[in-house]
């Protein structure tokens, strides 16, 4: 399928490249969105909304984040004339879907100015953990099929970002990888908690604190990665709470506790470093 580049923001206004350069780069999102399904050993990471690739050349330490249609079709509605007959809209019913199968992530935007928010944050405090600084986004259009009396658009939506070096602990466990030498577990996720109680003092968030992501390297220094579902919040704001409205219906979601389940992946870590200290490892 073909796709045309139909928005180019820059995200980090201090960071504008030259012209060639944003040719550049503009020439490798198309390739990168024109072959994701035929170059899957350039997928760094699936997630629950987006695979993360590397770029097939050019543009070192940096990846593609890839939301297709923002998990669900964006749906016209045409009359006879062709003039549309109502916006653009998410139908949920569209493929039997409910109300509740609404997707409950940000728009990649959003997720953008957050993750971005945090990661310059984090810089100017000199915190222990790194967060990957996005530097584009890109709004993308493919093909129109018809299909009874609506059409549906292929839509890509696509962000230019740091590329975290090293692996994520669901990579490092499920996979029986080993761990960095001399990896103390509880120092470790010590730093993501002065990290945590720091940006929730600046009201934001993460809300999906698991080991798929939390990174680390070689060196043993974590990331903290994928800002899709955080929240910024106001002043008395419960934040691991989140209402919609869908047509009439309120819609509550709730969401998981940072610092609970940070002390989840700390078991979990701890669990599996001494499982690495176990002869039974040591055969691998």
């Amino acid at each position: 399928m073909k796709f045309k580049i139909e928005a180019s923001i820059h995200t980090v206004p201090e960071i504008v490249p030259d012209p060639e350069t944003q040719r550049e780069i503009e020439a490798s999102v198309l390739r990168a969105v024109r072959h994701l399904e035929s170059q899957p050993h350039h997928l760094l990471g699936e997630g629950a909304s987006a695979k993360v690739y590397f770029p097939e050349k050019g543009l070192p330490n940096t990846c593609y984040k890839v939301l297709r249609d923002n998990h669900y079709p964006v749906v016209h509605a045409y009359n006879d004339t062709g003039k549309e007959k109502i916006p653009p809209i998410y139908k949920a019913h569209f493929d039997n879907k409910t109300s509740t199968d609404l997707p409950w992530s940000l728009s990649i935007e959003e997720e953008v100015k957050i993750t971005n928010k945090v990661a310059l944050l984090g810089q100017e405090a000199d915190m222990p953990v790194d967060v990957p600084l996005c530097y584009h986004y890109f709004k993308l259009a493919g093909e129109v099929d018809r299909q009874d009396e609506y059409y549906i658009s292929d839509r890509v939506e696509v962000v230019l970002m740091d590329r975290m070096k090293g692996k994520d602990l669901d990579q490092i466990v499920f996979g029986k990888l080993p761990l960095p030498s001399n990896f103390d577990p509880d120092a470790f996720i010590d730093k993501l908690k002065t990290f945590l109680d720091f940006i929730h003092s600046h009201g934001i968030y993460h809300r999906d604190i698991a080991l798929r992501n939390i990174m680390v390297d070689d060196q043993g220094n974590p990331k903290l990665i994928d800002f899709g579902r955080a929240t910024d919040t106001t002043m008395g704001e419960d934040p691991y709470r989140a209402e919609s409205m869908v047509g009439d219906s309120k819609i509550v979601r709730t969401f998981t506790n940072d610092d609970h389940m940070l002390e989840e992946v700390r078991k979990s870590l701890r669990e599996y470093h001494k499982f690495t200290q176990s002869p039974e490892f040591a055969k691998k």
